[in-house]
């Protein structure tokens, strides 16, 4: 239903200052919005559940990239150009456009390894690139990708140098997988799961718990294996 749209909201009262935009204006429901000068571009989905982009200024509303399909993920603008997290099977990837005129910038898709998602940037006063700090404690990463198949990873941190024991067990809490991870001098390390017991057998698809233990800390986390 095109019954919304991009809303104006003054911070200090809460009130709204009404629609810059509507969802019955831009052709669809809104999903990711940026501003550009005057401008709102955003995510639009039609009733058919294709997405398109859409630029709306002064009044006027023109797409500048259709897709077929929810393939646009989110959008992120940076001075002129308009960069696009495209979701196309077997065309997925980082497209750059002129975020005026729709025109690609591009030859084709920039390649992202798994289909694009979420744009993350930093936000002012926040420098890109600034080095993540390792916590103090004991800590364990998310799963990443999850679900997976066949393998997955998660990061580990702690004190230099620690002896890490990492053990997968089933929701019943049966052990299937002991592994011993020795963290670097800056205190890091990896562990890596191939959706393998100990006897080399392929789980089957569910869902599993991680347990690290080190230094009489306990992390965990759950991962899903899919078939």
């Amino acid at each position: 239903a095109a019954d919304g749209g991009i809303e104006m909201v003054d911070l200090a009262s809460g009130l709204s200052q009404g629609f810059a935009v509507t969802e019955a204006e831009l052709g669809g429901d809104v999903n990711r919005i940026r501003s550009h000068g005057d401008a709102w571009l955003a995510v639009v989905n039609d009733v058919s559940f294709n997405t398109f982009v859409a630029r709306a200024e002064g009044g006027a509303v023109s797409v500048l990239d259709t897709g077929a399909g929810f393939v646009h993920a989110d959008i992120f603008v940076a001075d002129g150009d308009l960069y696009v997290l495209d979701r196309t099977v077997g065309a997925s990837g980082l497209r750059v456009l002129d975020a005026v005129t729709g025109v690609e910038r591009t030859t084709g898709p920039l390649d992202t390894g798994l289909p694009p998602t979420l744009f993350v940037a930093p936000g002012p006063g926040e420098p890109a690139g600034a080095p993540v700090p390792v916590p103090a404690g004991l800590h364990l990463g998310s799963p990443w990708p999850n679900p997976f198949n066949p393998s997955t990873a998660m990061a580990l941190g702690g004190p230099a140098d620690a002896r890490v024991r990492v053990a997968v067990s089933d929701l019943r809490g049966r052990i299937l997988r002991r592994a011993v991870v020795t963290l670097d001098a800056e205190g890091r390390g990896l562990y890596r799961f191939d959706g393998r017991d100990a006897a080399g057998r392929t789980l089957p698809a569910g869902v599993y718990v991680v347990t690290a233990r080190a230094g009489g800390e306990t992390v965990g986390c759950t991962m899903t294996l899919v078939k």
